[in-house]
């Protein structure tokens, strides 16, 4: 009753984000050629994963328990990234980059959890994820023809969540 085992997926919405990028400046790890240049990017991730939950009881009456898991997922991380030059500037023929990279990543949950009956609850959690480790993603099309090499990398991703469950 206070240990479980959970396995699910979660898929992110893709982000994307619209900038101005002036050169000579560092852009995916590569310096661009001096000139303005209007930077689209979208990233999105996927995630397998498995974990071990620990339920603690806070409240037997109001059926209250503190919960936390611990975990790994199989992630995969994808960026389409591209890059526009205003006239006059021409950008490097490896445009549009893509980047794709599959790690195995850590990650820890803690919340609350209240069951409104014996089976049906509402979860309320915090999360943390190990996405650090997506460091320097090389891209997948990146001009083969000239030294250039273009990287990517993440910072470690938390999360928030609010669900209703139901136990069997």
């Amino acid at each position: 009753d206070s240990l479980g085992f959970e396995c699910g997926y979660q898929r992110s919405n893709s982000v994307s984000r619209t900038t101005d990028v002036s050169g000579a400046s560092s852009y995916f790890s590569s310096t661009l050629p001096t000139g303005t240049y209007t930077s689209s990017t979208k990233v999105w991730m996927q995630n397998i994963y498995g974990a071990v939950v620990g339920l603690l009881p806070i409240s037997e009456v109001h059926r209250i328990k503190l919960i936390g898991s611990v975990g790994v997922g199989r992630t995969r991380v994808r960026i389409a990234a591209n890059l526009a030059g205003t006239v006059g500037t021409a950008v490097n023929a490896a445009w549009p980059l893509t980047f794709q990279r599959i790690k195995w990543v850590p990650k820890a949950h803690l919340g609350l959890q209240w069951m409104v009956n014996q089976h049906l609850g509402l979860r309320a959690l915090a999360g943390w994820e190990q996405t650090a480790q997506f460091k320097r993603i090389r891209a997948n099309n990146a001009n083969k023809t000239t030294n250039t090499q273009y990287f990517a990398s993440f910072k470690n991703g938390t999360s928030c969540g609010l669900g209703l469950f139901y136990s069997f």
